[in-house]
């Protein structure tokens, strides 16, 4: 009788290791391991290249962390309630981006602004301070 029961014993315990492997296994290849893991959110900047620009001087505004091959729009804040787009592109497939604005808008006086740079299919929007300057020669 002992014998009988010590085997039962033994063949309960190993139907109850191999559903414990079986469901570890489902369950760990429906988890969300990093490697499974979709990215929903990131973190986006703007630099603008120089920080000081004069009046109607030439402006470059690097981009990084957007979606891959997302529309990007360039603007400037007045402070007004006015804002004036001055570039608009593409991120590449890495998200990211460089927009070359040749002359400042005479709109864009000399003052401290906030650059944007938004998206259209989505909410992101990075900003950077910058800076116009009442220049000569194209320098502050």
């Amino acid at each position: 009788m002992k014998l009988l029961l010590r085997s039962k014993l033994a063949a309960l315990v190993l139907v109850v290791c191999l559903v414990s492997v079986i469901t570890g296994v489902a369950l760990a290849s429906s988890s969300s391991s990093p490697q499974n893991q979709v990215l929903t959110s990131s973190v986006i900047s703007i630099t603008p290249l120089p920080l000081e620009v004069p009046e109607g001087g030439r402006l470059d505004v690097l981009g990084a962390g957007f979606t891959p091959l997302e529309l990007v729009l360039i603007e400037i804040f007045t402070g007004e309630g006015e804002t004036v787009v001055i570039d608009g592109g593409r991120a590449n497939q890495a998200g990211a981006f460089r927009a070359s604005i040749a002359e400042l808008p005479s709109s864009v006086g000399a003052g401290l602004y906030t650059i944007n740079a938004r998206t259209v299919g989505s909410t992101h929007v990075a900003s950077a301070p910058l800076e116009v300057c009442v220049g000569s020669q194209g320098k502050c």
